[in-house]
């Protein structure tokens, strides 16, 4: 292939070959125009006019002659023939394949000039930015020629303003989308290749104070404001003033931390989940006429089925004053005992120590005693008189009675004077739910008979049948009333359709639906991904109207899109981070399911600043979302359903676990031990005042880590806060993995057990034989 780079001068490369021998200027001049008009039949009259308009007609014909020579000898000396086609009369540059113009390809991506610069996709602004090296044929001048120069002129500055309007669009939705990093280079661009636009100039000043860099932001408006007075004797515009006093008071978000609101992202739809929402909202009507309720939402990884409940739940929270608490499973051992009704019920607590302690004066000694173990919020447990523990089984009812209690106190105190408030309880990923958490739930189901509760659970589909515990809920349920199962399904092609057609205009439906068709598999999770890489590719930009619809620009050569694995799709989207933002969402990932600031900060060194605006930028490209477990009204524009009161800092979560268990596997082995490491380090300084299910936590991270000295008694110590919360299956596993552990040492050392962990051991080994039987 010969390649014509005319952008920022004139090259001709064949291969990794540029070609020379072009024996003048005039022949490079004829050559130049020859590419930008390739196809095009141009006489010779008027090609020795152009470039010899003083030669006399026959000197003129001889020198389009010689150089016509010249550049055949010199193309053909490619291996191949000459592609420039010369007639009696007229001459052309082929159009076949064999030739890229990078003119012609600029002018291409940026729509041939039919459709404004600033409707153009991202992926096509940053081509055309790439290509365009500087002005057409720049430092090139040929004598004699005038109207070859005017004609060079004319092309230059259009081109030029594409540019401008290019990086300006590049820089604008860099901005717009809280990714000013991305943003910067194009706006230093802008000001370089005109330095007397202000607006080029609050854009990058803008960008800088957004990415952190403020003192940079305030030296470039000195930098225009001393160029702006030397070369054209003005002051900055008001406008420009604004925003360097933007700047300075630290109005912009890079100053107190990421602000900015808007989305730039598509709103991906729901469709084809109306039987699910009617049944949901059959079930909802039954609760709030004072009837409880348990449901199950069963699917495959990836159909949905979280963002079905979420959807739904957070409609009817508010239509109806109601209660809605969220707890979740996690993939990971040793977890908190109970862990998804405790960080459920947890929030609802209430938010000041007066608010807990009113509560937990409700509360039978006995009740409140079981209860304080569970949640620290509730104050120390009283001692019994006589100090004595209780039958297992007697001990096992007390809890559940307990929690049972605890729920309806919340459901009175939310609901005022008299009445009890609708309480849902959304436990979501069971699969991951020990045998422990089951029981619980059972439990709950057969006690609270008198409330207005709905036990609403979501599970991948088949876990049923392999989790033992899960199928004796769906089994055997310990409710008066049958469970309800709801199944998800993949969409079909016709759901495919409605979801295309829901995001973009009726012109580019066929394409987009084709590639959702081909490359989704018909998984919400895949689709969801492909649309985001879309965006993220710009392929899927936002019309000049308004986000309502979308401009979607695919075509035969993005069938790649339709080869990707979930995983891949995952990979590239994250890749395309900046540095520091992929080294916040690694450390997130090995943190697990939920994470926030202040826990960041503490396992790895950095800026709140650079975490604070990583986390914003993981937010708005929907890889992480903010977390709540309690339920509020919100704002109608919010794109993430839950959006509600948190314990501590604001904590977050990753959009899918899919996506951090992509991000985790990207890190080696040893890096993850590290980290695994810090993290537990981290959290050495914290109590479960402070974060819930701290000793599992940090006992899972030793183990990751491999450090088995400091694991085994941090299992010990998780086994024996399950023993003590009656949770006994979590607390013999706790202390299985704790003599794993030891037995690790011992490999490592080769040789018996150091005292220490020798009496580490040993009480391990007493507490398993203390525990009830199964």
């Amino acid at each position: 292939m010969l390649r014509f780079l005319l952008l920022g001068g004139f090259e001709v490369w064949h291969k990794s070959r540029k070609l020379d021998g072009f024996e003048s200027r005039k022949t490079r001049a004829l050559l130049a125009y020859l590419a930008l008009k390739r196809g095009r039949m141009l006489s010779r009259d008027q090609l020795a006019g152009l470039l010899w308009p003083e030669a006399s007609n026959e000197a003129a014909r001889r020198n389009i002659r010689q150089a016509l020579y010249n550049l055949n000898s010199v193309l053909a000396g490619t291996g191949g023939s000459s592609p420039i086609l010369v007639e009696a009369a007229s001459v052309t540059l082929d159009r076949g394949p064999q030739l890229w113009v990078d003119v012609e390809a600029f002018k291409k991506v940026l729509g041939q000039g039919r459709v404004p610069v600033a409707t153009v996709a991202t992926h096509a602004l940053s081509q055309a930015a790439s290509l365009y090296r500087g002005d057409l044929l720049a430092g090139f001048f040929v004598s004699d020629s005038p109207e070859f120069e005017s004609w060079m002129t004319g092309e230059q500055e259009l081109l030029r303003r594409l540019a401008l309007e290019a990086l300006d669009a590049l820089a604008e939705r860099s901005l717009a989308r809280g990714e000013p990093a991305l943003g910067i280079p194009y706006a230093r661009r802008l000001v370089a290749m005109d330095q007397f636009a202000e607006r080029s100039h609050r854009l990058l000043m803008s960008l800088l104070a957004m990415a952190g860099e403020r003192a940079a932001a305030l030296a470039h408006y000195r930098s225009l404001e001393q160029l702006l007075r030397q070369e054209l004797g003005v002051e900055p515009l008001p406008e420009t003033k604004a925003t360097y006093a933007g700047v300075l008071s630290e109005a912009l978000a890079a100053a107190t931390g990421p602000t900015v609101e808007a989305k730039a992202g598509p709103v991906i739809p729901l469709v084809a989940r109306g039987d699910a929402f009617a049944k949901l909202s059959q079930t909802w009507a039954t609760v709030l006429e004072g009837q409880p309720r348990l449901t199950l939402v069963e699917g495959e990884e990836g159909v949905g089925k979280t963002r079905v409940i979420r959807s739904f739940l957070d409609a009817a929270a508010a239509q109806r004053p109601s209660l809605v608490l969220v707890g979740k499973s996690v993939s990971r051992f040793p977890q908190l005992p109970y862990r998804p009704v405790v960080q459920a019920l947890s929030p609802a607590l209430g938010a000041s120590d007066d608010e807990r302690e009113s509560l937990a004066r409700k509360l039978p000694p006995a009740a409140r005693a079981v209860l304080a173990a569970l949640f620290p919020g509730l104050g120390p447990a009283p001692r019994s008189r006589s100090g004595r523990s209780r039958p297992p089984a007697v001990r096992h009812e007390v809890l559940f009675d307990a929690v049972a209690l605890l729920l309806r106190l919340i459901s009175r105190r939310h609901a005022g004077s008299g009445g009890c408030q609708p309480v849902v309880l959304f436990l979501d990923d069971l699969q991951w739910a020990d045998a422990d958490t089951v029981g619980l739930i059972l439990a709950l189901a057969a006690r609270l008979r008198d409330i207005p509760v709905w036990l609403l659970l979501a599970c991948r589909c088949g876990d049923t049948q392999t989790h033992a515990g899960l199928s004796r809920i769906v089994e055997s349920p310990s409710s008066a009333d049958p469970i309800q199962r709801i199944h998800l399904d993949r969409l079909g092609v016709a759901d495919v359709r409605e979801m295309a057609r829901a995001l973009v205009g009726e012109e580019d439906v066929p394409g987009l639906k084709s590639l959702l068709v081909r490359g989704g598999d018909g998984l919400p999770m895949k689709l969801v991904a492909l649309v985001n890489s879309l965006w993220d590719e710009g392929r899927l930009s936002p019309t000049r109207a308004g986000r309502e619809k979308w401009v979607c620009r695919v075509g035969p050569s993005d069938s790649m899109w339709c080869e990707q694995t979930l995983d891949d799709l995952i990979r590239s989207r994250v890749a395309r981070l900046s540095n520091s933002t992929r080294r916040v969402a690694s450390l997130a990932s090995v943190l697990g399911h939920e994470f926030d600031v202040e826990l960041i900060l503490r396992a790895e060194p950095e800026h709140k600043v650079v975490v604070e605006v990583a986390l914003d930028a993981l937010r708005k490209r929907y890889l992480v979302r903010h977390t709540a477990s309690e339920w509020v009204r919100r704002d109608p524009e919010e794109r993430d359903p839950i959006n509600g009161a948190t314990r501590r800092l604001e904590r977050f979560d990753f959009d899918q676990d899919r996506i951090r268990e992509v991000i985790r596997g990207e890190i080696s082995p040893l890096r993850r031990q590290v980290l695994h490491r810090q993290v537990a380090q981290a959290l050495e300084s914290l109590s479960n005042d402070d974060l819930l299910g701290v000793e599992e936590d940090r006992a899972y991270h030793l183990v990751e880590a491999r450090e088995w000295r400091l694991a085994v008694g941090a299992l010990r110590r998780a086994g024996d806060r399950a023993r003590d919360q009656l949770a006994f299956c979590s607390a013999r596993l706790s202390y299985g993995r704790a003599l794993e552990a030891a037995g690790e040492v011992e490999r490592d050392l080769g040789k018996d057990l150091p005292p220490s962990l020798s009496s580490e051991v040993l009480n391990v080994k007493r507490a398993l034989a203390g525990m009830p039987s199964e």
